[in-house]
């Protein structure tokens, strides 16, 4: 696979961006399929054709370690065949979705540091085959719902930072999903899942939950995975899920006592690995007991 990285040299300053003329960056690319660009803050001045190397793209990752803007949909409508895009960073994206645009049939992963600038006026764009979603910063606003309301094809779900929706949101905004990961989930709402009432995600085979608060009362977790989650019963209309994952700082649970966290009508622990100050429980489901 063809790989070129490249390192966006400043270009004019408007007194708070630097913006990079990224025609001239592509003028001696060689045809590729994955561009990775650092350090971008760049803004095409005129709506001419990027160069052809864009034809054959297939991922495209943008980084940004400070504010940065881009005309991202004008970009894209260059890119007649990308299947992946990740935008790292504060990027913000300064034009709309072109009428008719195909480009984005083509898009099946996508990963953002927000949703905000890809929900502006209450109008998110439509990946119509997307199939993994990946968002760093949930801001537990609107625009989850906004985004999930056109998008509804995902299977993958991700989202590294705490979340306060319940499952049964996951159930009606997700049909499809298959493997979600999420952090720093209200203990409440593990405990209201556990009980079967909002379990309603038909699709799902993996489930990773993990905890990087350090303030969270060790007891308290304990108590709702020993009490609740190893206890939980599943509808019958869940039929796929197959594996339980959960993750926990080493300071939160006492590694060589929870082999009682074993004892479950539903789930077997397969595994605990310790890495570093992180300890990884995972379970297998056993329909049979």
């Amino acid at each position: 696979m063809a790989y070129h990285e490249i390192a966006a040299q400043e270009s004019w300053f408007d007194g708070e961006h630097v913006y990079v003329d990224i025609n001239s960056l592509f003028e001696a690319l060689p045809p590729t399929e994955t561009l990775v660009l650092t350090n971008i803050a760049f803004e095409s001045e005129t709506w001419r054709p990027y160069s052809s190397a864009l034809k054959g793209l297939e991922s495209l990752t943008l980084t940004a370690p400070a504010s940065s803007s881009i005309g991202l949909w004008h970009l894209l409508s260059e890119c007649a065949g990308l299947k992946c895009l990740r935008l790292q960073g504060d990027i913000e994206v300064t034009d709309a979705p072109l009428p008719f645009d195909t480009a984005l049939e083509t898009i099946q992963i996508l990963q953002v540091e927000s949703l905000i600038d890809f929900c502006k006026e209450q109008n998110p764009p439509t990946f119509p085959n997307l199939r993994e979603l990946t968002i760093i910063d949930f801001d537990n606003g609107p625009y989850i719902h906004q985004f999930l309301s056109v998008n509804s094809t995902i299977e993958r779900f991700s989202v590294w930072s705490p979340i306060t929706y319940n499952f049964d949101f996951l159930s009606r905004s997700l049909p499809h999903l298959r493997k979600a990961l999420l952090c720093d989930i209200n203990l409440s709402t593990l405990y209201a899942a556990s009980s079967g009432t909002e379990w309603n995600l038909k699709q799902l085979q993996e489930l990773i939950v993990y905890f990087f608060d350090q303030t969270l009362d060790p007891e308290e977790v304990e108590r709702v995975i020993q009490n609740r989650m190893l206890r939980m019963s599943l509808s019958d209309s869940v039929v796929s899920l197959r594996e339980f994952r959960l993750g926990l700082p080493l300071t939160m649970v006492d590694v060589v006592n929870t082999p009682r966290w074993q004892n479950s009508r539903l789930l077997v622990c397969a595994d605990v690995e310790t890495r570093g100050e992180f300890v990884q429980y995972i379970w297998k489901i056993d329909r049979l007991q």
